[in-house]
């Protein structure tokens, strides 16, 4: 009996250091909600044609820029590609772009996963301003990760996806 007392006493130590970060994280929670920060542009989605890539073949990807800016704004979509498992980065490219006010602006990039990337923006294909890979790790989960930067290279926002490499 008095085994399972100390064991109990033991395990409820805890209990003022979890009610401590509950409120701390609570805090920080409301501090959140109740922001003034406003965010005046930003990524909207990211999504891929599939959850699969495939080696050689043109794969396909859309991201939306929303803007509730009243001006036009220079920004950099970079894309970066790593192997969830695999340490380091596998590609990376960027495309300089000018979002236009008030609308959501749709970016289709496409990666073959062999070194050849591009961008299509308002219909029309772009090669991008900026390319880096280097060598895969065999099949395995990639996150691609699309990331919004203003004109001096500070992020803005950030999406993730993740996809198979099929051999």
């Amino acid at each position: 009996m008095a085994t399972s007392l100390e064991r109990a006493i033991r395990q409820l130590g805890g209990v003022p250091r979890d009610l401590g970060r509950l409120l701390s994280d609570t805090a920080a929670f409301v501090r959140y909600l109740l922001t003034t920060d406003p965010v005046a542009i930003g990524l909207g989605s990211l999504s891929a044609a599939s959850g699969v890539a495939a080696r050689g073949h043109c794969n396909r990807y859309v991201a939306t820029i929303a803007s509730a800016r009243s001006a036009s704004e220079d920004v950099t979509l970079a894309v970066d590609i790593r192997g969830v498992d695999i340490p380091g980065r596998y590609a990376h490219f960027a495309k300089r772009l000018e979002v236009a006010p008030r609308v959501s602006t749709r970016v289709q990039f496409e990666y073959d996963w062999n070194g050849k990337a591009g961008f299509l923006v308002d219909g029309a294909p772009s090669a991008p301003d900026a390319f880096s890979r280097g060598s895969l790790g065999g099949s395995a989960r990639y996150a691609v990760t699309a990331a919004l930067l203003d004109a001096r290279g500070c992020r803005l926002d950030l999406r993730t996806i993740y996809q198979e490499l099929s051999p």
